[in-house]
């Protein structure tokens, strides 16, 4: 027959309970899953866990490199912001309340926030002789304003928000000239004007890179309204207008990186060298966008044969 090794009889005589056993296989179950977990991919999330707070609903997203919260507020019937909010909040959704622009007084207890959305308040009584768009944070990186319409604009009325980035659904009664003059970080701006007369500098100060104007009562536009005194960064632009009868032949003069352009007016008409020169010779459309790659154009009443000639994309 048979007979077990020395080394076997050894083995057999150290033989663990079944108990122990059991444990050990359990343990050697878990490790792989646990060490997975431990490592998740870029792009993996944990769930999202719910933070106590009186009135908001705040929601806490831990990424892979640390934590995202996210506080959302909205369409609470709140007239100023919650100060029991977590201090570490990065974004804060304070749309569809009665919130007046100057009641956004507690931004200054989250020093951590960069994100704010304010659309749909009561920014209808907002005082620019008085009143300061958030008055104690100086952080914020994008704001939405989008649905509250100002009195006025001027060069005061972002005063505290000097690296913001991004400003949606900017709508004010009148744009005072240089009123946007301070914001030297701003990348993107969309803005709604009601008044007839539109500031030719309105723009000219401004770095940035996608414009959406909706011009609701303006006739004509400045010539020199998207013209930077230095050198333009606009890539996307968006003109909209209800009551624009004409764009001038030089409205797009001296955007040379611009590469997106939108037009939208019932009653506009185009001129055929909107988008390059008339003339002759090697140093023509130097200083015109020839190298769009999108033209969206909707409801004009005319639309000249040679408009889209010498374009290079």
């Amino acid at each position: 027959m048979y007979r077990k090794s020395r080394f076997t009889r050894q083995m057999m005589a150290y033989t663990l309970p079944r108990t122990t056993f059991f444990v050990l296989y359990l343990v050697l179950l878990w490790i792989p899953f646990s060490t997975s977990a431990a490592t998740p991919t870029a792009a993996a999330v944990k769930p999202t866990m719910t933070y106590p707070c009186s009135v908001c609903r705040c929601l806490i997203t831990v990424l892979q490199r640390g934590q995202s919260i996210a506080a959302d507020c909205s369409n609470l019937l709140l007239t100023e912001t919650p100060l029991d909010l977590p201090r570490i909040i990065g974004t804060l959704d304070m749309s569809e309340n009665k919130v007046n622009s100057s009641y956004f007084l507690h931004l200054d207890k989250y020093p951590n926030l960069r994100h704010l959305n304010a659309s749909f308040n009561t920014f209808a009584n907002f005082d620019v002789s008085k009143d300061q768009i958030l008055s104690s944070n100086f952080q914020i990186l994008t704001l939405d304003l989008s649905g509250n319409v100002l009195k006025s604009v001027d060069n005061h009325t972002f005063d505290n928000m000097p690296y913001i980035r991004e400003i949606r659904g900017l709508e004010a009664l009148k744009f005072l000239p240089n009123s946007l003059n301070q914001l030297t970080d701003l990348q993107k701006l969309s803005v709604t004007s009601h008044q007839i007369d539109i500031p030719e500098e309105l723009f000219h100060n401004l770095m940035i890179s996608y414009l959406k104007l909706n011009a609701t009562k303006t006739i004509y536009l400045p010539e020199k309204l998207f013209r930077h005194p230095h050198r333009s960064l606009l890539s996307n632009l968006s003109i909209i207008g209800g009551e624009i009868k004409e764009l001038h032949v030089d409205t797009l003069r001296s955007l040379v990186l611009l590469k997106h352009i939108e037009i939208v007016g019932p009653n506009m008409r185009l001129p055929a060298h909107l988008f390059h020169d008339d003339a002759q010779g090697p140093t023509t459309n130097e200083d015109m966008p020839v190298n769009l790659k999108t033209i969206r154009i909707i409801g004009v009443r005319s639309l000249p044969r040679t408009i889209f000639h010498k374009q290079k994309m």
